[in-house]
């Protein structure tokens, strides 16, 4: 009985007197680094709301259908270079979008980039910062904050704005966006979280901007100044939250959260350790549907990428004979992550076809059930 006791107290000791990681500039990208993510674009499930000391956060619910990474050049290697005009470091994805950052003093700081996250879509754009915000920060502690300011200028054109350019008046095709941004970086709590990949002793930041903005736009030859509430339309909200979890060994924040105006996780990013890289798969260049994970087990999702807007489909599963079991239809623009219950269905191989509006085959794959 002694013994048992001894050891639930053991088991307990950790998360009564966690220590807090300290980041360092040890964790900051350097130029040739590669790093690997996984990106949620459906997040359910997750446990990331928690604040304080010594938290245990959850998000084992994660799932991706491809690993994504990032390489890290110096600055003047970036194609918008020449437009960002600063920079010691560009952080490129793997889809071209470019990001270029700064190193100060203890800080490392976001000048601007090529690509702008609305929700759970990523926007081509140009987009700069007259000083640079802070992105990483070293010597953070719970409790601390940081508040800054900085002149932010963003270019979107009409054709790349995919549905948001519906809320754009007739005939415009380029976007001028500028004015002031207010930033706050709150540090709210510690402890460990776990992923998919790992576990991992985490610092929380909660970072939240405040735009005040003005919209310009060009119809024609001319420019004409516009209702600046569809500037927050374009750039996702006059207020923007992210939540990032961080420590003292990844140079890709473990997890980063991107919110959505509805106050909920619209997409997550997850690190992938750079050593189980080469065990997952890769976007393919071309492919527009991905259903993951497969095998599965209660749920499976799919996952479009660049569809027309509006495009109906629907998406069938048939037993190993063909016979049709149920179906689900769905609204898809641009691109969309469903999710489908698959629980009632029994172990083993079935088939699942994607059809137009017209009801014609556009694709038929095999699922695989496993059962616990």
């Amino acid at each position: 009985m002694t013994r048992l006791l001894l050891y639930i107290i053991l088991l307990l000791l950790p998360w009564s007197g966690l220590a807090q990681p300290t980041i360092t500039s040890d964790v900051f990208p350097d130029t040739q680094d590669t790093l690997f993510y996984f990106t949620d674009h459906l997040p359910l499930h997750i446990d990331y709301k928690k604040t304080g000391q010594n938290q245990r956060w959850s998000m084992t619910g994660l799932k991706a259908p491809y690993i994504e990474y990032k390489k890290v050049l110096a600055a003047s290697s970036g194609r918008r270079y020449s437009q960002i005009n600063k920079g010691d470091l560009v952080i490129i994805d793997d889809q071209g979008g470019e990001t270029y950052y700064s190193y100060i003093q203890n800080r490392l700081d976001v000048l601007g980039g090529t690509t702008w996250t609305n929700g759970a879509e990523s926007i081509k754009s140009v987009w700069t910062l007259e000083n640079g915000l802070a992105y990483q920060v070293t010597g953070l502690k719970y409790g601390q904050a940081i508040d800054q300011e900085d002149q932010i200028y963003i270019t979107f054109y009409a054709k790349d704005l995919g549905d948001l350019a519906d809320v754009l008046p007739r005939g415009v095709t380029e976007v001028k966006i500028s004015g002031n941004v207010e930033r706050r970086i709150e540090v709210n709590g510690f402890g460990q979280l776990q992923l998919p990949t790992g576990y991992y002793d985490v610092l929380r930041l909660d970072i939240m901007d405040d735009f005040h903005l003005n919209i310009d736009f060009r119809q024609g030859d001319e420019w004409v100044r516009g209702d600046e509430e569809i500037a927050y339309r374009l750039i996702g909200g006059k207020h923007r939250e992210q939540i990032e979890f961080v420590n003292n060994e990844v140079k890709h924040p473990v997890v980063r959260i991107h919110m959505g105006d509805n106050g909920e996780a619209s997409r997550v990013e997850y690190v992938a350790r750079a050593g189980q890289a080469h065990f997952y798969e890769r976007p393919k260049s071309g492919q527009w549907l991905y259903a993951y994970p497969n095998p599965a087990f209660s749920v499976v999702r799919f996952k479009f990428v660049d569809r027309p807007k509006g495009e109906h489909y629907t998406i069938r599963f048939y037993n190993i004979l063909g016979e049709v079991l149920f179906e689900r239809p769905y609204t898809i623009g641009q691109e969309r992550t469903v999710e489908i219950n698959i629980g009632h269905l029994a172990k083993g191989t079935y088939l699942y076809s994607i059809l137009d509006r017209n009801d014609k085959k556009i694709v038929t794959k095999r699922l695989i059930v496993l059962k616990p």
